[in-house]
């Protein structure tokens, strides 16, 4: 929340979508969860993708031969280094409490990204409580929060942030949501 005469920043496109839609009844949670994930994936090519590559050769190279603190060593320089954006940085650390927590490899990566993907949506969602709050009142602003933790309660649940950790990653046997489905034609209304 603001503190003051401050205006809030603008929401990106894909999260102003997420917010109508989380607003608005008519939209199941389901729904806009896939456009959470469509504004999450817009992130991940804006903030993550630049560093996805050396994120990998660290992790992914730690073997027999590597020692646990030399790559936590070059996770940490790689997380504060001041040309990664947030969510890559979140990413990081993620995968490094996963490497404590005992995972290896990729998989500790995923868990990351996973975990940075959660974090970004739950902030999203305290922005859009705060554009509601000023736009609708306290009222609508409860209902957003509402909304926004029952998408995420469903997302996690479903494991649609490991899903696209995976797919970030490159695998291509999971499918993601570039772009949420639009149902605008009479026989796609809301459902029954």
């Amino acid at each position: 929340m603001s503190d003051g005469p401050h205006k809030s920043l603008p929401l990106r496109p894909g999260y102003q979508r997420v917010a109508a839609w989380a607003y608005k009844p008519a939209f199941s949670v389901s729904q806009i969860g896939e456009a959470a994930e469509s504004a999450l994936l817009r992130d991940v090519t804006i903030e993550v993708v630049p560093t996805i590559k050396s994120l990998q050769a660290i992790v992914d190279g730690q073997d027999l031969l590597s020692l646990a603190s030399s790559v936590n060593d070059q996770l940490e320089r790689l997380r504060v280094d001041p040309a990664v954006d947030t969510l890559a940085a979140n990413a990081v650390e993620g995968a490094q409490m996963a490497l404590r927590e005992g995972y290896g490899g990729l998989v500790a990566l995923e868990k990351g990204l996973a975990s940075a993907l959660a974090e970004r949506l739950a902030a999203g969602g305290r922005a859009m409580e705060e554009h509601y709050l000023v736009k609708a009142g306290p009222g609508a602003c409860q209902q957003m929060r509402r909304r926004m933790n029952e998408t995420i309660t469903y997302m996690t649940n479903n494991g649609t942030f490991d899903r696209m950790a995976k797919a970030i990653l490159g695998d291509r046997s999971v499918n993601v949501a570039r772009t949420p489905t639009v149902h605008d034609g009479v026989d796609q209304g809301v459902p029954l």
